[in-house]
């Protein structure tokens, strides 16, 4: 199963027919990762695609991209209904075919972003809801248009090389006929969403922190040390900041602050786990030991010690 595509990008910065090899080698590999995520996503390891550059033309540079699939595991394709053919994935892109809206048309007229509702139609199709308008669409673009490494992918080929100057439109053409072009002015719309963060634990709690560095970042984050570690804490307890704007606190390292804190805990589009530290109100300063401590002296003089 075979079919092919033409991707063209035209700009005032390529009349002479050069493009930087930085710009256009991940934008090619970002058309290679696209199918190959379709693919994943709708045929498992039951099929293979692999996507190769066969030429370009004079004047712009147009990149002519052939798709190929072959069945890669015979116990996998047995145990699914449908393969989704190397056409079908790029008719799911460009929305010719039997596919009347394509994830290109999708994400402008969405301008990349969720919808506010999704209401089944049929077992096949979905309604999207945004700022009052609706789209119909099949399943496999639905999922297509959630799938994080497809977007990822789009970006690649789409918005970060319009984002180069000189670079001000990239038409895709199919059968020598342009089905679809995306100009500079829609590039963001093709950027990856930002995956919202999970919340693991959201938390009010009661707090010490040493004070490890009197400086403030740019976003004016305290740098304070929670015992075991250097953090970044943003206090919003509104008195507190008053009276250390009016310099009636002052502070010194290893000063101690105990507060009661709104701690998030996120994982992160990577994975990983984020900490988020947030004062809402500072209960006590203390001032870090400026004298060494002594016995309290035993009955004697009255003299008290200094």
């Amino acid at each position: 199963m075979q079919t092919e595509f033409s991707l063209t990008y035209d700009g005032s910065g390529l009349r002479e027919h050069e493009i930087n090899v930085r710009d256009l080698v991940p934008a090619m590999l970002g058309v290679g990762e696209f199918f190959k995520a379709l693919n994943r996503l709708y045929n498992g390891k039951a099929a293979e695609v692999a996507v190769n550059v066969r030429a370009h033309q004079l004047a712009c540079f147009t990149v002519v991209f052939d798709v190929s699939q072959a069945i890669k595991s015979a116990a996998d394709f047995l145990t699914r209904t449908k393969l989704t053919a190397a056409l079908n994935l790029k008719e799911i892109l460009f929305g010719t075919g039997g596919v009347c809206i394509g994830l290109i048309l999708l994400v402008r007229k969405l301008k990349g972003r969720m919808p506010d509702r999704v209401e089944k139609l049929t077992a096949g199709m979905f309604r999207l809801f945004l700022d009052g308008e609706n789209y119909d669409v099949p399943v496999e673009l639905l999922k297509a248009y959630k799938e994080l490494s497809v977007r990822k992918a789009l970006e690649k080929f789409i918005t970060k090389p319009l984002k180069k100057s000189g670079i001000d439109v990239v038409k895709i053409e199919s059968d020598g006929h342009e089905i679809e072009r995306v100009t500079e002015e829609e590039a963001p719309y093709f950027a990856a969403p930002e995956v919202l963060n999970d919340i693991i634990i959201d938390d009010m709690r009661r707090n010490a922190y040493s004070i490890s560095n009197l400086s403030f970042d740019e976003a004016g984050l305290w740098q304070l040390n929670d015992g075991n570690n250097p953090i970044n804490v943003l206090i919003e307890d509104p008195e507190f900041l008053r009276q250390v704007e009016a310099n009636l606190i002052r502070f010194a390292k290893h000063d101690v602050l105990v507060c009661m804190v709104h701690f998030v805990q996120r994982r992160t589009a990577k994975g990983r786990v984020a900490n988020e530290y947030i004062v809402v109100e500072v209960l006590e300063h203390i001032p870090a030991p400026r004298q060494l401590r002594v016995p309290e002296p035993e009955d004697g003089p009255d003299d008290d010690i200094p």
